[in-house]
């Protein structure tokens, strides 16, 4: 039987956060990715991933302009170096204080910010599929120049038919089909403003200089896919190059959540027998 999520609303200096939570012990806090809060979350996968995680105290929230969470004021208000911010705030809202920074895309984006900005605050990283960053970032931040400027200019049902098209181009992993044709749903009634500044968070927003991962001591696991563009191998391997305790774990696809739930299973389960 699964256990249900406890969910409640946490105001926070940037606006009021959703928020789920369940378990009890050492805090996990999942941040999810770009224009994927978690009701598109629960519709893919992922949501497995949850599943296997056990003795743990797990959260996850709704960032900045996504899904139940208010949004932000301006571009720079959703840039993922902000993001980070709000993280370490929630953490501090729900009195955590050391806990395993999780997230996939964005969310594991936001994460690093988090462990720079208040080392002393992660006692772990967790990064799955990280994005598209430093030589790699000018186009996927270009693409979503050209997203926020259609909304601007044309409304959400043409930037909605735009997505969909791109998406029918490239096929879903096996068991992600349901959450693109929620995104696409989605994108026609999100709140035009929230929806623009997130875009617009997205394309001024990259990853940490590489140089400051090498401050990053914490243990860490990265899971990567091959062949996603969007999350290229590349920036994983620079991560767990750059950052002295972080381990690579390659998957063809998300779609083998089985070798993830292990992967990450024995990850926690190592950071539990050193009290973390």
């Amino acid at each position: 039987m699964k256990v249900p999520w406890d969910e409640s609303s946490v105001e926070l200096p940037s606006g009021a956060i959703r928020v789920l939570e369940r378990g009890e012990g050492p805090a996990l806090i999942w941040s999810h990715g770009v224009l994927h809060p978690i009701a598109l979350e629960e519709l893919t996968p992922l949501r497995e991933f949850f599943d296997a995680i056990q003795g743990r105290r797990v959260v996850r929230y709704d960032a900045r302009g996504h899904g139940g969470s208010a949004g932000g004021r301006s571009d720079a208000a959703n840039r993922w170096d902000e993001l980070g911010a709000d993280l370490l705030e929630l953490a501090g809202a729900l009195e955590i204080d050391r806990f395993v920074a999780t997230g996939a895309s964005m969310g594991a984006a936001s994460s690093l910010y988090a462990a720079l900005r208040a080392p002393e605050r992660i006692a772990a990283l967790l990064l799955v599929i990280p994005p598209t960053g430093w030589e790699t970032r000018p186009e996927q931040a270009g693409l979503y120049r050209a997203m926020a400027q259609l909304l601007a200019e044309k409304g959400s049902d043409a930037l909605a038919e735009a997505v969909e098209e791109e998406l029918r181009k490239q096929p879903a992993a096996p068991g992600f089909e349901p959450a693109q044709e929620a995104l696409v749903a989605a994108l026609r009634t999100w709140d035009p403003s929230a929806l623009g500044h997130v875009l617009g968070g997205a394309a001024e927003s990259d990853l940490p200089d590489p140089e400051r991962l090498e401050e990053i001591d914490e243990p860490a696991l990265i899971v990567a896919a091959r062949d996603d563009p969007g999350h290229p191998l590349s920036t994983a391997e620079e991560l767990a190059e750059r950052m002295p305790l972080a381990e690579l774990r390659v998957v063809d696809t998300l779609a083998e959540i089985e070798e993830i739930r292990a992967s990450t299973t024995r990850f926690l389960g190592e950071l539990a027998s050193a009290g973390c």
